[in-house]
C-alpha cells in the first residue's frame, strides 16, 4: 500500500472514530438517564449505575456504525478538496491510492461490525439483563421496607408489614401481574431469606396463592404450610428472555431443530448488517471522491444525502427483518434491501468516470 493510501485510510478512521465517539455518548447518556432510577429507587450505587448504562454502548454502536463510516468517508473526503489535496491526487498518482484506501477501510469496517453484530452486542445485552435482574434480587432481599408497597419489577409489587426482632418479615403480600393472562396474589403470614446451593430464597409460611384468569374471569385459591420462592425467578424482570441470542447459540439452536422462523431471520439480518456498511461507505465515495471547481456549490449538502439514503434503507430492511420473522419467503429481501445504495453509486461512478483512469472532468482540464 502506497503512502498516499495509508493517508487517506487515516483519514477516513479518524473521521469516522469521531461521528462514532459523539453519537455513541450520546447514546450513553441517554441510557444514563433512563437508568437512574437504579441509584434513586432501587437504592444501589453510582458504579451499577454507570455498568449498566456502560453495557448499552456496544448495541449504539451496532446502530449507527454504518453511518458513522459513511460519514467518515465523506468528510474526509471533502477535507481533502477544502485543503486542495484532492485534485493532486487525481492528477499525479491517480485512482490507485484511493481505491486502496477505501478497501482496506471497508474491510476493517466489515470485520468489526460483524464481531459486534454476532458476539459482542447480544453478550452485552445478556450480561445488562442479568445485571438487572441482579439488582431486582438485591432490592427484594435487602430494600423492602415495612408496611410500604415496593415496585421490584414492572407489573411485580412486594409488601411486607412488618419485622420481627430476628428479621422475620410479618404479613408478607405479593402481586405479580406479569403474565397478561394470569394474575397471582401471593399471602403469608411470615417470610424468610435463605441460601442454599448459592441461589437466594424466600421462605413463606401460612398462607395462599390467589390466581386469577383475566380470559375466564375465574379465581382459584391454593394454601400452603410453607412455600418457598427463588428470588432470583422472582425477582426477573424476563428482560433475559427478551435478548436476542447470539449467532452462534442460533446456529446450535438451527442444528439441534429448536429454532424458529423469527431466529433465522434474526440471523440473517445480522449477516446483512455488514451489506449495509460495504454499500454506504461505496455510496458515500463515489459522492465526494471526485474533485469539484471551489466555486461550484450543490444543491443540498452529500452528507444530508448519504444521511437519508442510510436511514431509508434501513427502515426498509427492518420491514423485511419482520416479514421475514414470519414468513421465510421474505429472507432474500434482507440481503436485497442492504444493496440499493449500489445503484445510485453505480450510476455516480459511470457518470463522473470513476472507472477511468482519471476522471472526465479532469480529461478536460488537463486537455485544455
Amino acid at each position: 500500500m502506497t503512502l498516499i493510501a495509508r493517508y487517506l485510510f487515516s483519514k477516513y478512521v479518524a473521521t469516522s472514530f469521531g461521528f462514532i465517539v459523539l453519537l455513541a455518548f450520546l447514546g450513553w447518556m441517554v441510557q444514563l438517564l433512563r437508568t437512574i432510577d437504579v441509584v434513586t429507587s432501587k437504592g444501589q450505587s453510582i458504579v451499577t449505575l454507570f455498568t449498566q448504562s456502560v453495557l448499552v454502548i456496544p448495541e449504539v454502536i451496532s446502530i449507527i456504525l454504518y453511518l458513522c463510516v459513511a460519514l467518515g468517508v465523506a468528510r474526509g473526503l471533502k477535507a481533502l478538496q477544502i485543503s486542495k489535496e484532492l485534485f493532486p491526487i487525481h492528477s499525479s498518482v491517480g485512482l490507485k491510492p484511493l481505491w486502496q484506501s477505501i478497501g482496506l477501510f471497508l474491510l476493517v469496517g466489515v470485520i468489526f461490525d460483524v464481531t459486534l453484530a454476532h458476539q459482542l452486542v447480544p453478550k452485552t445485552n445478556q450480561l445488562a439483563a442479568l445485571r438487572a435482574d441482579e439488582i431486582n434480587a438485591d432490592l427484594i432481599a435487602n430494600s423492602s421496607r415495612p408496611g410500604q408497597f415496593t415496585s421490584i419489577a414492572p407489573n411485580l409489587t412486594l409488601m411486607i408489614e412488618g419485622r420481627a426482632e430476628d428479621g422475620t418479615g410479618l404479613g408478607f403480600f405479593l402481586h405479580d401481574s406479569r403474565n397478561p393472562e394470569k394474575n397471582q396474589t401471593t399471602f403469608a403470614a411470615q417470610s424468610q431469606l435463605s441460601r442454599a446451593d448459592d441461589t437466594l430464597y424466600i421462605k413463606l409460611k401460612d398462607g395462599a396463592i390467589q390466581y386469577f384468569n383475566t380470559k375466564t374471569n375465574t379465581m382459584s385459591t391454593l394454601e400452603f404450610g410453607t412455600y418457598s420462592v427463588a428470588v432470583r425467578e422472582l425477582a426477573s424482570s424476563n428482560l433475559f428472555a427478551a435478548v436476542e441470542p447470539s449467532s452462534l447459540e442460533v446456529m446450535a439452536l438451527i442444528q439441534a431443530g429448536a429454532a424458529n422462523q423469527r431466529h433465522v431471520a434474526l440471523l440473517h439480518d445480522r449477516f446483512a448488517s455488514a451489506i449495509y456498511l460495504f454499500s454506504l461507505v461505496l455510496f458515500a465515495f463515489a459522492v465526494t471522491m471526485t474533485p469539484r471547481p471551489m466555486r461550484s456549490k450543490r444543491w443540498i449538502s452529500a452528507d444530508v444525502v448519504i444521511l437519508g439514503t442510510g436511514i431509508f434503507v434501513k427502515v426498509l430492511g427492518a420491514t423485511a427483518k419482520q416479514l421475514a420473522g414470519g414468513d421465510a419467503g421474505y429472507v432474500v429481501l434482507i440481503y436485497l434491501i442492504p444493496l440499493l445504495p449500489l445503484i445510485p453509486t453505480a450510476i455516480i461512478a459511470w457518470r463522473n468516470g470513476i472507472f477511468t483512469i482519471l476522471p472526465k472532468s479532469l480529461k478536460g482540464a488537463l486537455h485544455a
